[in-house]
């Protein structure tokens, strides 16, 4: 079964000959929406989201640009002690630490996810969990990078 919003950008077209085609789509519409409902937690996973698969498929100028954004709106380059959304900053924090590892950044990729996984393990909730998990597999990577 496939899914989509109403407006066929699944169904129709080049899209469904294409997933990842669709899915951009499904994405630039869902970020058009999420603007205009001011929906700001929703537009900036959209965003990152729909950055990342611009980033999967090659094109870093416009997934960098997204999720540039999504960093931007979140707040995320607060200073510490500034209260921030964790919905918000997390997703932020994963979209750009990509952009700079398909940039080859890799000090900066490490960076900024030490510093995303640092905030997500300090709120104690859910998200902190599944970073938790991503530890050994952070670790594997910096080596992995540093060797490069």
């Amino acid at each position: 079964m496939r899914h989509g919003c109403s407006c066929g950008a699944v169904s129709g077209g080049t899209s469904s000959d294409n997933p990842p085609d669709g899915a951009i789509a499904v994405g630039e519409h869902s970020i058009q929406l999420a603007r205009s409902l001011n929906q700001r937690t929703q537009l900036t996973r959209l965003l990152v989201w729909t950055g990342l698969i611009y980033i999967g498929r090659g094109d870093l100028e416009r997934g960098r640009e997204l999720v540039e954004e999504s960093w931007s709106l979140s707040g995320a380059g607060a200073r510490a002690d500034v209260p921030v959304d964790v919905h918000m900053v997390v997703p932020a924090h994963i979209g750009i630490a990509t952009a700079h590892l398909f940039a080859r950044e890799f000090d900066d990729a490490i960076r900024v996810a030490r510093l995303g996984l640092d905030i997500a393990d300090r709120t104690g909730s859910a998200i902190s969990s599944g970073s938790s998990m991503c530890h050994p597999a952070a670790s594997w990577w910096i080596t992995f990078a540093r060797t490069d």
